[in-house]
């Protein structure tokens, strides 16, 4: 109620605006080894869903504090197909991320982004969310374009553990 009275006289609240002198990271997606992002404060165990007939586990992961990112790959689509493209056009502040599990191996993150508008610091009100997956099951991850948002297989090292159970 307070922000909407704050917004119908034409002024923000301040969870509508970054501090623009905050710390800003630059985030290269295409082969990193841990999240850039800093201490998780909690844990939180999702649902289960299936991806590829495998039961997989997701933990979301609630960072102590926002962090701001001022570059990074995000998939675009270029000539009609979809490719991780750099984007230093706007600011992206991340609050948590998801991990996804098989066997007790992490072989994705999702993360969510909320756009913020880099000269005023104000939240877009838009989001994406961008995929990163290890592919080769060497704990290196990189970003992979996905359709709908949405993760709908594993890569070959998830499978070939699956058949070892």
């Amino acid at each position: 109620m307070v922000a909407a009275i704050l917004l119908a006289v034409g002024q923000t609240s301040a969870q509508d605006r970054i501090d623009l002198s905050a710390k800003q990271i630059g985030f290269s997606a295409t082969a990193f080894t841990k999240l850039p992002f800093g201490e998780v404060k909690r844990l939180v165990t999702e649902k289960p869903i299936r991806i590829d007939g495998l039961k997989i586990v997701r933990n979301r992961h609630v960072l102590v504090k926002p962090v701001i990112v001022r570059s990074t790959e995000l998939c675009g689509i270029v000539s009609g197909v979809e490719i991780a493209v750099a984007d230093e056009g706007l600011l992206y502040r991340v609050q948590d991320y998801v991990s996804y599990k098989f066997g007790g191996k992490v072989f994705a993150y999702e993360v969510d982004y909320e756009l913020i508008d880099r000269e005023s610091g104000e939240e877009i009100g838009a989001t994406t969310a961008a995929f990163y997956v290890d592919v080769l099951g060497r704990g290196t991850f990189g970003i992979r374009c996905v359709k709908d948002f949405k993760l709908d297989a594993v890569p070959e090292w998830i499978r070939n553990l699956s058949r070892q159970d």
